[in-house]
């Protein structure tokens, strides 16, 4: 079975959840090419992730194969700033827009989707200390 991503019911969820109009029509202009990554570039590198995972040996990680490639080309696009402030380099996103495309990520693949999550999480310490 091909992994697909959810994206009507995404788009569904922002709508109900009362999201901005301008938030709705950002998202519905970035899920189709994020779906698109995450199931025919990601979604097969699942298996691979689970199976293999990464590994630390030596003072070094190795990473499961495809992982660097995946990496380097997401990176390339843009994809991990989406929610990093603009004064930082990023897209400056909104919420309601960057975890959408976040969960794309995860779903279509968990141990890769983890990664960005850590920087994320370090970020909101940056930004909110006070928390």
């Amino acid at each position: 079975m091909d992994f697909r991503i959810a994206q009507q019911d995404m788009l569904f969820a922002l709508r109900v959840a009362g999201a901005p109009a301008e938030d709705q029509a950002l998202l519905c202009d970035l899920l189709p090419p994020v779906a698109r990554l995450a199931e025919t570039e990601l979604g097969p590198l699942d298996p691979v992730g689970d199976r293999i995972g990464a590994a630390f040996a030596d003072g070094t990680v190795t990473m499961p194969p495809g992982f660097v490639a995946f990496y380097r080309q997401w990176v390339e696009g843009g994809w991990n700033l989406v929610d990093v402030p603009e004064r930082w380099g990023g897209l400056g996103l909104p919420l309601s827009v960057a975890a959408p495309l976040m969960e794309t990520w995860t779903s279509a693949c968990m141990a890769f989707g983890l990664a960005p999550v850590l920087t994320q999480g370090a970020m909101e310490v940056l930004l909110y200390p006070w928390r």
